[in-house]
Protein backbone atom coordinates (compact mmCIF):
# COMPACT_ATOMS: atom_id res chain seq x y z
CA UNK A 1 0.00 0.00 0.00
CA UNK A 2 1.44 3.23 -0.76
CA UNK A 3 2.47 5.77 1.02
CA UNK A 4 0.10 8.49 -0.23
CA UNK A 5 -3.24 6.32 -0.28
CA UNK A 6 -2.93 5.23 3.32
CA UNK A 7 -2.71 8.80 4.37
CA UNK A 8 -5.84 9.45 2.23
CA UNK A 9 -7.25 6.77 3.35
CA UNK A 10 -6.68 7.88 7.16
CA UNK A 11 -7.93 11.39 6.07
CA UNK A 12 -11.15 9.98 4.67
CA UNK A 13 -11.83 8.27 8.34
CA UNK A 14 -10.82 11.10 10.25
CA UNK A 15 -13.40 13.80 8.52
CA UNK A 16 -16.29 11.21 8.32
CA UNK A 17 -15.20 10.82 12.54
CA UNK A 18 -15.40 14.90 12.38
CA UNK A 19 -18.33 14.94 10.74
CA UNK A 20 -20.57 12.92 13.49
CA UNK A 21 -18.47 14.47 16.33
CA UNK A 22 -20.07 18.44 15.21
CA UNK A 23 -23.66 16.90 14.54
CA UNK A 24 -25.95 18.53 16.92
CA UNK A 25 -22.75 19.18 18.92
CA UNK A 26 -24.97 22.45 20.52
CA UNK A 27 -27.94 20.13 21.46
CA UNK A 28 -26.56 16.84 22.20
CA UNK A 29 -25.50 16.39 24.99
CA UNK A 30 -28.84 18.40 25.81
CA UNK A 31 -27.01 19.55 29.32
CA UNK A 32 -23.74 18.55 31.88
CA UNK A 33 -23.02 16.58 34.96
CA UNK A 34 -21.47 18.64 37.37
CA UNK A 35 -17.83 17.28 36.57
CA UNK A 36 -18.17 18.76 32.52
CA UNK A 37 -19.61 21.64 34.21
CA UNK A 38 -17.01 22.72 36.46
CA UNK A 39 -14.44 21.92 34.05
CA UNK A 40 -16.28 24.08 31.48
CA UNK A 41 -16.85 27.13 33.82
CA UNK A 42 -13.39 26.89 35.04
CA UNK A 43 -11.73 27.09 31.22
CA UNK A 44 -14.37 30.22 30.35
CA UNK A 45 -12.87 31.55 33.42
CA UNK A 46 -9.54 30.53 32.52
CA UNK A 47 -9.75 32.02 28.92
CA UNK A 48 -10.66 35.36 30.37
CA UNK A 49 -7.44 36.20 32.37
CA UNK A 50 -5.87 32.99 33.24
CA UNK A 51 -7.46 32.24 36.85
CA UNK A 52 -10.27 30.16 38.19
CA UNK A 53 -13.84 31.21 38.59
CA UNK A 54 -12.95 32.24 42.27
CA UNK A 55 -9.38 34.16 41.36
CA UNK A 56 -7.67 31.93 43.78
CA UNK A 57 -6.17 29.29 41.34
CA UNK A 58 -4.38 29.44 38.07
CA UNK A 59 -4.57 25.39 37.33
CA UNK A 60 -2.38 25.84 34.34
CA UNK A 61 0.66 27.23 36.24
CA UNK A 62 0.42 26.21 39.66
CA UNK A 63 -0.69 22.33 38.64
CA UNK A 64 -3.17 22.84 41.40
CA UNK A 65 -7.20 22.32 41.60
CA UNK A 66 -9.39 24.90 42.42
CA UNK A 67 -11.43 21.91 44.21
CA UNK A 68 -10.00 19.01 45.91
CA UNK A 69 -12.68 16.39 44.00
CA UNK A 70 -11.33 17.60 40.24
CA UNK A 71 -8.39 17.05 38.29
CA UNK A 72 -6.29 19.80 38.16
CA UNK A 73 -5.73 20.79 34.11
CA UNK A 74 -8.74 19.64 32.72
CA UNK A 75 -10.36 23.07 32.64
CA UNK A 76 -7.17 24.94 31.31
CA UNK A 77 -6.99 22.58 28.25
CA UNK A 78 -10.70 23.72 27.37
CA UNK A 79 -9.85 27.04 27.55
CA UNK A 80 -8.94 27.66 23.95
CA UNK A 81 -12.41 26.37 23.00
CA UNK A 82 -13.40 30.08 24.55
CA UNK A 83 -10.80 32.17 22.58
CA UNK A 84 -12.60 30.91 19.33
CA UNK A 85 -16.07 30.36 19.87
CA UNK A 86 -18.60 32.76 21.12
CA UNK A 87 -21.49 29.58 22.35
CA UNK A 88 -20.62 28.55 25.25
CA UNK A 89 -21.72 25.06 24.66
CA UNK A 90 -20.08 24.12 21.67
CA UNK A 91 -16.63 25.89 22.96
CA UNK A 92 -16.42 23.74 26.10
CA UNK A 93 -16.70 20.46 23.17
CA UNK A 94 -14.11 21.98 21.00
CA UNK A 95 -11.26 20.58 22.59
CA UNK A 96 -12.84 17.66 23.27
CA UNK A 97 -13.84 16.93 19.50
CA UNK A 98 -9.66 17.59 18.29
CA UNK A 99 -8.99 15.11 21.21
CA UNK A 100 -11.46 12.80 20.07
CA UNK A 101 -10.28 13.00 16.23
CA UNK A 102 -6.02 12.82 18.10
CA UNK A 103 -6.66 9.39 20.09
CA UNK A 104 -7.19 6.78 16.47
CA UNK A 105 -4.56 8.97 15.49
CA UNK A 106 -2.45 8.50 17.96
CA UNK A 107 -3.07 4.91 18.12
CA UNK A 108 -2.65 4.17 14.64
CA UNK A 109 0.79 5.86 15.00
CA UNK A 110 1.57 3.04 18.29
CA UNK A 111 0.38 0.69 16.21
CA UNK A 112 3.15 1.42 13.55
CA UNK A 113 5.59 1.34 15.52
CA UNK A 114 4.76 -1.82 17.51
CA UNK A 115 3.71 -3.61 14.17
CA UNK A 116 5.16 -1.76 10.80
CA UNK A 117 1.85 -2.97 9.52
CA UNK A 118 -0.04 -0.24 7.30
CA UNK A 119 -2.67 -2.20 7.25
CA UNK A 120 -3.13 -2.83 10.94
CA UNK A 121 -2.72 1.01 11.21
CA UNK A 122 -5.90 2.12 9.23
CA UNK A 123 -8.16 -0.73 10.87
CA UNK A 124 -6.78 0.72 14.39
CA UNK A 125 -7.48 4.48 13.12
CA UNK A 126 -11.03 3.40 11.57
CA UNK A 127 -12.11 1.08 14.51
CA UNK A 128 -10.79 3.75 17.39
CA UNK A 129 -12.75 6.19 15.68
CA UNK A 130 -16.85 5.02 16.17
CA UNK A 131 -15.68 3.38 19.33
CA UNK A 132 -18.78 3.80 21.61
CA UNK A 133 -16.27 5.38 24.14
CA UNK A 134 -14.17 7.29 22.35
CA UNK A 135 -16.42 8.68 20.43
CA UNK A 136 -19.27 9.44 22.88
CA UNK A 137 -16.59 11.31 25.61
CA UNK A 138 -15.35 13.25 22.52
CA UNK A 139 -18.57 15.26 22.65
CA UNK A 140 -18.34 16.11 26.48
CA UNK A 141 -16.35 18.27 28.54
CA UNK A 142 -15.43 15.27 30.53
CA UNK A 143 -11.63 14.83 31.85
CA UNK A 144 -10.37 11.08 31.27
CA UNK A 145 -10.28 11.40 27.21
CA UNK A 146 -8.08 14.43 27.86
CA UNK A 147 -5.91 12.30 29.91
CA UNK A 148 -6.07 9.24 27.36
CA UNK A 149 -4.83 11.57 24.45
CA UNK A 150 -2.35 12.92 27.00
CA UNK A 151 -0.96 9.19 27.80
CA UNK A 152 -1.08 8.32 24.23
CA UNK A 153 1.20 11.17 23.32
CA UNK A 154 3.83 10.28 26.01
CA UNK A 155 3.26 6.26 24.76
CA UNK A 156 4.66 7.09 21.34
CA UNK A 157 6.97 9.56 21.74
CA UNK A 158 8.44 6.75 24.19
CA UNK A 159 8.34 4.07 21.42
CA UNK A 160 9.23 6.42 18.43
CA UNK A 161 12.40 8.76 19.79
CA UNK A 162 15.71 7.29 20.50
CA UNK A 163 18.08 8.31 23.29
CA UNK A 164 17.64 11.55 25.70
CA UNK A 165 15.20 12.53 23.01
CA UNK A 166 12.63 9.85 25.02
CA UNK A 167 12.39 12.07 27.43
CA UNK A 168 10.18 14.18 25.74
CA UNK A 169 7.30 11.49 26.36
CA UNK A 170 7.90 12.86 30.15
CA UNK A 171 6.48 16.00 29.48
CA UNK A 172 3.27 14.50 27.61
CA UNK A 173 3.15 11.82 30.88
CA UNK A 174 3.23 14.34 33.36
CA UNK A 175 0.26 16.66 31.71
CA UNK A 176 -1.80 13.19 31.52
CA UNK A 177 -1.13 12.88 35.22
CA UNK A 178 -2.39 16.27 36.00
CA UNK A 179 -5.57 15.75 34.14
CA UNK A 180 -7.19 12.58 35.47
CA UNK A 181 -7.25 11.79 38.78
CA UNK A 182 -7.51 7.94 38.22
CA UNK A 183 -4.94 8.28 36.01
CA UNK A 184 -2.46 9.49 38.59
CA UNK A 185 -2.82 5.21 39.91
CA UNK A 186 -1.52 3.92 36.44
CA UNK A 187 0.43 6.21 34.76
CA UNK A 188 3.60 4.91 36.42
CA UNK A 189 3.03 1.53 35.80
CA UNK A 190 2.45 1.93 31.94
CA UNK A 191 5.17 4.30 31.62
CA UNK A 192 7.43 1.07 33.19
CA UNK A 193 5.94 -1.11 31.01
CA UNK A 194 6.88 1.01 27.90
CA UNK A 195 10.28 1.04 29.57
CA UNK A 196 10.70 -2.53 29.45
CA UNK A 197 9.65 -2.99 26.09
CA UNK A 198 11.76 -0.48 24.83
CA UNK A 199 15.11 -1.58 26.45
CA UNK A 200 14.30 -5.28 25.12
CA UNK A 201 13.75 -4.46 21.81
CA UNK A 202 15.66 -1.32 21.02
CA UNK A 203 18.37 -2.11 18.56
CA UNK A 204 20.86 1.02 19.45
CA UNK A 205 22.84 -0.81 22.27
CA UNK A 206 24.59 2.28 23.43
CA UNK A 207 22.99 3.60 26.61
CA UNK A 208 20.20 1.90 25.85
CA UNK A 209 19.13 0.90 29.32
CA UNK A 210 19.60 4.30 30.82
CA UNK A 211 16.95 6.22 28.15
CA UNK A 212 15.14 3.44 28.14
CA UNK A 213 13.94 3.85 31.91
CA UNK A 214 14.51 7.19 32.07
CA UNK A 215 10.99 8.05 31.84
CA UNK A 216 9.77 5.92 34.13
CA UNK A 217 12.35 6.90 36.73
CA UNK A 218 11.23 10.57 35.61
CA UNK A 219 7.42 9.73 35.96
CA UNK A 220 7.82 7.87 39.37
CA UNK A 221 9.67 11.49 40.74
CA UNK A 222 6.27 13.06 39.47
CA UNK A 223 4.30 10.81 41.38
CA UNK A 224 6.16 11.28 44.79
CA UNK A 225 6.32 15.10 44.53
CA UNK A 226 2.97 15.10 44.43
CA UNK A 227 2.46 12.13 47.20
CA UNK A 228 4.63 14.25 49.98
CA UNK A 229 2.70 17.41 48.70
CA UNK A 230 -0.99 16.02 48.74
CA UNK A 231 -2.11 16.16 52.22
CA UNK A 232 -1.37 20.09 52.18
CA UNK A 233 -3.58 20.11 49.57
CA UNK A 234 -7.55 20.06 48.93
CA UNK A 235 -7.21 17.16 46.54
CA UNK A 236 -5.61 15.55 49.86
CA UNK A 237 -9.21 15.14 51.36
CA UNK A 238 -9.57 12.31 48.87
CA UNK A 239 -6.93 10.06 49.90
CA UNK A 240 -9.45 7.82 51.79
CA UNK A 241 -10.94 7.01 48.76
CA UNK A 242 -8.05 4.36 47.85
CA UNK A 243 -8.70 1.29 49.42
CA UNK A 244 -5.52 0.25 51.38
CA UNK A 245 -6.19 3.74 53.60
CA UNK A 246 -9.47 3.38 53.91
CA UNK A 247 -9.41 1.77 57.44
CA UNK A 248 -13.11 2.48 58.45
CA UNK A 249 -14.13 0.54 55.41
CA UNK A 250 -11.89 -2.58 56.22
CA UNK A 251 -12.40 -2.38 59.38
CA UNK A 252 -16.37 -2.84 58.70
CA UNK A 253 -15.92 -5.57 55.89
CA UNK A 254 -14.14 -7.88 59.13
CA UNK A 255 -16.33 -7.23 61.95
CA UNK A 256 -19.53 -8.04 59.48
CA UNK A 257 -17.57 -11.68 58.53
CA UNK A 258 -16.34 -11.98 61.95
CA UNK A 259 -20.15 -11.88 63.11
CA UNK A 260 -21.07 -14.32 60.55
CA UNK A 261 -18.64 -16.66 61.59
CA UNK A 262 -18.70 -19.16 64.39
CA UNK A 263 -16.28 -18.34 66.71
CA UNK A 264 -12.63 -20.27 66.20
CA UNK A 265 -9.29 -19.50 66.77
CA UNK A 266 -8.16 -19.10 63.07
CA UNK A 267 -10.88 -16.14 62.95
CA UNK A 268 -7.66 -13.11 62.88
CA UNK A 269 -5.98 -15.35 60.50
CA UNK A 270 -8.30 -15.51 57.86
CA UNK A 271 -10.86 -12.79 58.58
CA UNK A 272 -8.27 -9.43 58.60
CA UNK A 273 -8.21 -6.09 56.84
CA UNK A 274 -5.04 -7.74 54.26
CA UNK A 275 -7.65 -10.36 53.46
CA UNK A 276 -10.64 -8.62 53.13
CA UNK A 277 -8.54 -5.84 51.29
CA UNK A 278 -7.04 -8.13 49.03
CA UNK A 279 -10.68 -9.81 48.56
CA UNK A 280 -12.20 -6.39 47.65
CA UNK A 281 -9.50 -5.73 45.36
CA UNK A 282 -9.69 -8.87 43.01
CA UNK A 283 -13.62 -8.79 43.04
CA UNK A 284 -13.25 -4.90 41.55
CA UNK A 285 -10.31 -6.21 39.56
CA UNK A 286 -12.87 -8.83 38.03
CA UNK A 287 -15.21 -6.68 37.88
CA UNK A 288 -13.02 -4.09 35.09
CA UNK A 289 -12.65 -7.15 33.18
CA UNK A 290 -16.07 -8.52 33.00
CA UNK A 291 -16.84 -9.21 29.28
CA UNK A 292 -20.60 -7.68 29.77
CA UNK A 293 -19.59 -4.29 30.78
CA UNK A 294 -17.13 -4.04 28.01
CA UNK A 295 -18.99 -5.66 25.12
CA UNK A 296 -22.60 -5.35 25.89
CA UNK A 297 -24.47 -3.53 28.21
CA UNK A 298 -22.21 -0.46 30.21
CA UNK A 299 -22.91 0.88 33.86
CA UNK A 300 -26.22 1.83 33.88
CA UNK A 301 -25.25 4.53 37.16
CA UNK A 302 -23.44 6.77 34.58
CA UNK A 303 -25.74 6.94 31.92
CA UNK A 304 -25.76 10.44 32.60
CA UNK A 305 -21.99 10.08 31.34
CA UNK A 306 -23.03 7.54 28.49
CA UNK A 307 -25.03 5.75 26.46
CA UNK A 308 -24.93 2.86 29.13
CA UNK A 309 -27.24 0.08 26.34
CA UNK A 310 -24.37 -0.60 24.63
CA UNK A 311 -20.70 -1.62 26.07
CA UNK A 312 -17.17 -0.13 25.64
CA UNK A 313 -16.80 -1.85 23.10
CA UNK A 314 -18.88 -3.32 20.34
CA UNK A 315 -20.18 -6.85 20.40
CA UNK A 316 -18.07 -8.42 17.48
CA UNK A 317 -14.81 -6.28 19.29
CA UNK A 318 -14.64 -9.26 21.18
CA UNK A 319 -14.01 -11.94 18.50
CA UNK A 320 -11.88 -9.36 16.87
CA UNK A 321 -9.54 -9.31 20.26
CA UNK A 322 -9.57 -12.89 20.71
CA UNK A 323 -7.82 -13.55 16.90
CA UNK A 324 -5.56 -10.73 16.81
CA UNK A 325 -4.25 -11.84 20.22
CA UNK A 326 -3.55 -15.42 18.71
CA UNK A 327 -1.66 -13.97 15.94
CA UNK A 328 0.19 -10.94 17.71
CA UNK A 329 1.98 -13.74 19.73
CA UNK A 330 2.50 -16.31 16.73
CA UNK A 331 4.16 -12.98 15.08
CA UNK A 332 5.39 -10.81 17.70
CA UNK A 333 5.18 -12.44 21.34
CA UNK A 334 7.20 -9.22 22.61
CA UNK A 335 4.36 -6.86 21.43
CA UNK A 336 1.82 -9.47 22.36
CA UNK A 337 3.17 -9.69 25.95
CA UNK A 338 3.48 -5.51 26.20
CA UNK A 339 0.23 -5.53 25.08
CA UNK A 340 -1.42 -7.63 27.57
CA UNK A 341 0.98 -5.89 30.57
CA UNK A 342 -0.67 -2.72 29.78
CA UNK A 343 -4.79 -4.27 29.48
CA UNK A 344 -4.05 -6.04 32.87
CA UNK A 345 -2.28 -2.79 34.55
CA UNK A 346 -5.31 -0.40 33.19
CA UNK A 347 -8.16 -1.91 35.75
CA UNK A 348 -5.96 -1.18 38.74
CA UNK A 349 -7.87 2.28 39.78
CA UNK A 350 -11.01 0.31 39.54
CA UNK A 351 -9.62 -2.16 41.95
CA UNK A 352 -7.73 0.35 44.44
CA UNK A 353 -11.42 2.36 44.56
CA UNK A 354 -13.01 2.45 48.12
CA UNK A 355 -15.75 4.06 46.53
CA UNK A 356 -18.34 2.44 44.07
CA UNK A 357 -16.98 0.39 41.48
CA UNK A 358 -16.03 2.40 37.96
CA UNK A 359 -15.26 1.20 34.93
CA UNK A 360 -16.44 2.94 32.48
CA UNK A 361 -13.34 6.34 33.42
CA UNK A 362 -11.06 4.72 36.12
CA UNK A 363 -10.21 1.60 33.67
CA UNK A 364 -10.45 3.65 30.89
CA UNK A 365 -6.74 2.90 29.49
CA UNK A 366 -7.37 -0.60 28.98
CA UNK A 367 -9.42 0.61 25.46
CA UNK A 368 -6.24 1.32 23.77
CA UNK A 369 -4.36 -1.89 23.81
CA UNK A 370 -7.67 -4.16 22.92
CA UNK A 371 -8.04 -1.63 19.99
CA UNK A 372 -4.84 -2.81 18.56
CA UNK A 373 -5.13 -6.16 19.22
CA UNK A 374 -9.00 -5.86 17.31
CA UNK A 375 -7.27 -3.82 14.45
CA UNK A 376 -5.01 -6.77 14.02
CA UNK A 377 -8.09 -9.14 14.22
CA UNK A 378 -9.74 -7.15 11.49
CA UNK A 379 -6.69 -7.01 9.24
CA UNK A 380 -6.63 -11.14 9.76
CA UNK A 381 -10.13 -11.22 8.72
CA UNK A 382 -9.58 -9.59 5.79
CA UNK A 383 -6.83 -11.11 4.45
CA UNK A 384 -8.16 -14.27 4.32
CA UNK A 385 -10.10 -13.36 1.40
CA UNK A 386 -13.03 -15.41 2.15
CA UNK A 387 -15.88 -13.08 0.88
CA UNK A 388 -19.11 -14.13 3.29
CA UNK A 389 -16.41 -13.81 5.87
CA UNK A 390 -15.78 -10.06 5.01
CA UNK A 391 -18.92 -9.52 4.37
CA UNK A 392 -20.78 -10.83 7.68
CA UNK A 393 -17.97 -9.05 9.66
CA UNK A 394 -17.99 -5.98 7.70
CA UNK A 395 -22.24 -5.62 7.53
CA UNK A 396 -22.35 -6.54 11.28
CA UNK A 397 -19.89 -4.06 12.07
CA UNK A 398 -21.50 -1.73 10.40
CA UNK A 399 -25.21 -2.13 11.89
CA UNK A 400 -23.52 -2.43 15.37
CA UNK A 401 -21.88 1.36 14.64
CA UNK A 402 -25.28 2.60 13.11
CA UNK A 403 -26.98 1.08 16.10
CA UNK A 404 -25.20 2.80 18.54
CA UNK A 405 -25.38 6.49 16.90
CA UNK A 406 -28.92 5.89 17.08
CA UNK A 407 -28.98 5.32 20.60
CA UNK A 408 -26.58 8.43 21.43
CA UNK A 409 -28.60 10.54 18.86
CA UNK A 410 -32.48 9.39 19.50
CA UNK A 411 -32.38 7.61 22.80
CA UNK A 412 -29.60 8.89 25.06
CA UNK A 413 -31.07 12.72 25.16
CA UNK A 414 -34.26 11.52 26.39
CA UNK A 415 -33.51 9.00 29.45
CA UNK A 416 -29.99 10.47 30.41
CA UNK A 417 -31.85 13.95 30.54
CA UNK A 418 -32.43 14.12 34.47
CA UNK A 419 -29.11 12.83 35.05
CA UNK A 420 -27.51 15.39 32.65
CA UNK A 421 -29.13 18.24 35.03
CA UNK A 422 -31.16 19.15 32.06
CA UNK A 423 -33.82 20.73 34.95
CA UNK A 424 -30.63 22.91 36.30
CA UNK A 425 -30.51 24.25 32.81
CA UNK A 426 -34.25 24.99 32.57
CA UNK A 427 -34.06 26.92 35.83
CA UNK A 428 -31.31 28.93 34.65
CA UNK A 429 -32.52 30.11 31.48
CA UNK A 430 -35.78 30.99 33.58
CA UNK A 431 -34.29 32.75 36.14
CA UNK A 432 -32.51 34.98 33.61
CA UNK A 433 -35.23 35.77 31.73
CA UNK A 434 -37.24 36.64 34.68
CA UNK A 435 -37.55 40.51 36.47
CA UNK A 436 -38.44 39.58 39.79
CA UNK A 437 -36.06 38.83 43.02
CA UNK A 438 -36.10 34.68 42.24
CA UNK A 439 -35.03 32.78 45.29
CA UNK A 440 -33.77 29.01 43.94
CA UNK A 441 -33.52 25.72 46.51
CA UNK A 442 -31.52 22.82 45.54
CA UNK A 443 -29.47 20.63 47.05
CA UNK A 444 -26.15 21.77 45.43
CA UNK A 445 -26.28 25.71 44.80
CA UNK A 446 -22.80 25.68 43.75
CA UNK A 447 -23.61 24.31 40.62
CA UNK A 448 -26.79 25.88 40.02
CA UNK A 449 -25.25 29.14 40.00
CA UNK A 450 -22.75 27.68 37.48
CA UNK A 451 -25.08 26.43 34.92
CA UNK A 452 -26.33 30.25 35.83
CA UNK A 453 -23.79 31.89 34.73
CA UNK A 454 -22.42 29.51 31.96
CA UNK A 455 -25.66 29.01 30.13
CA UNK A 456 -26.24 32.81 30.32
CA UNK A 457 -22.81 33.71 29.17
CA UNK A 458 -22.50 35.60 32.45
CA UNK A 459 -18.51 34.90 32.83
CA UNK A 460 -17.22 37.92 30.96
CA UNK A 461 -14.81 40.65 31.81
CA UNK A 462 -17.73 42.93 32.79
CA UNK A 463 -18.84 40.32 35.81
CA UNK A 464 -15.88 38.41 36.41
CA UNK A 465 -15.15 40.53 39.22
CA UNK A 466 -18.35 40.51 40.77
CA UNK A 467 -18.81 36.24 40.36
CA UNK A 468 -15.48 35.78 41.83
CA UNK A 469 -16.48 37.96 45.20
CA UNK A 470 -19.55 35.71 45.27
CA UNK A 471 -17.86 32.84 44.68
CA UNK A 472 -15.45 33.64 47.45
CA UNK A 473 -17.48 33.99 49.99
CA UNK A 474 -19.72 31.28 49.35
CA UNK A 475 -23.02 33.61 48.22
CA UNK A 476 -24.70 32.33 45.97
CA UNK A 477 -26.70 35.31 44.60
CA UNK A 478 -26.33 37.76 41.06
CA UNK A 479 -28.31 39.49 39.49
CA UNK A 480 -31.39 39.58 41.98
CA UNK A 481 -31.44 35.93 41.52
CA UNK A 482 -30.20 33.80 44.98
CA UNK A 483 -29.08 29.64 45.05
CA UNK A 484 -29.81 28.18 48.68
Amino acid sequence: MRVSQTWWMIIVISVVGLFFRVLLIDKIPTSFTHDEMFFAVEGQSVALDGWDLKGKVRPWLEFGPSHGAFSELPGSLLAPGFWLISNPVVASRAVPILVGLLIPLLLGAITWELIKDKKVMIAVVAIAEFNPWIFQFSRSSIDPPIGMALVLLGKWLQLKLRGRNKLWSVVAYGLGFFTYQAYKLVIPLLVICTSIYSFLTDRHKKSKLKWSIFPAIAILGVMLFYSVNLRTQEAGKRINALLPLDQSLLSGLVDKDRRLSLPNPMATVFTNKLTEGIERFLVQYGEALNPRQLFVKGEANLSPFAVWSVGMFYELDIILILIGLVVIFKKKQKVGFYLLGLAAVAPIPTALSAESVSVTFRSSLMIFPLLILAGIGLVTIIQTRKRVVILLVGGGYLLLVTNFLYQYFFRYPLYAADGLFLSDRIVSSYAARTKEVLVVTNDEPFFLLENYLFFNKKINKDNIGEIRAVMSKSKFALDGVKFV
